[in-house]
């Protein structure tokens, strides 16, 4: 008889969190799902740059965001295997905390790579301008 594999699972933390749209020059709130405990013991990672914008705003009740968020993808090794967690970056390349987000995260000695993805969008560009 085979053994069964090990159990996995994920406790999920919704939050609203304030980004800022690099075409339209605006500000949105989007939903994020957190990992905040999981089988192979890594969380998604927050730090004071993006936990300052978290709100208070229900999550269950945005719309879907129809685009795809700035986002660091952290990779993590535990256990000799790799994990990914995703960290969205609510902040427009032009704001310095851009780059501090970022800059937080690299310092965090559990994350080994960090792999940065711009905003991108599948509809036409005219809706912007």
């Amino acid at each position: 008889m085979s053994a069964k594999p090990p159990a996995s699972y994920r406790k999920i933390k919704r939050i609203a969190l304030l980004y800022d749209m690099d075409l339209s020059n605006k500000q949105t709130l989007i939903r994020v799902d957190l990992i905040i405990q999981s089988a192979d013991s890594i969380i998604t990672p927050v730090v004071s740059l993006y936990e300052a914008r978290f709100t208070q705003d229900n999550p269950n009740a945005l719309a879907a965001r129809g685009f795809d968020p700035r986002q660091l993808l952290a990779c993590f090794e535990s256990q000799e295997k790799t994990t990914n967690r995703t960290i969205f970056n609510p902040y427009r390349p032009t704001n310095l905390n851009h780059n501090g987000l970022t800059k937080e995260l690299y310092n965090l000695s559990e994350i080994k790579t960090l792999k940065y993805t711009g905003e991108s969008h599948e509809r036409n560009y005219q809706r912007f301008n």
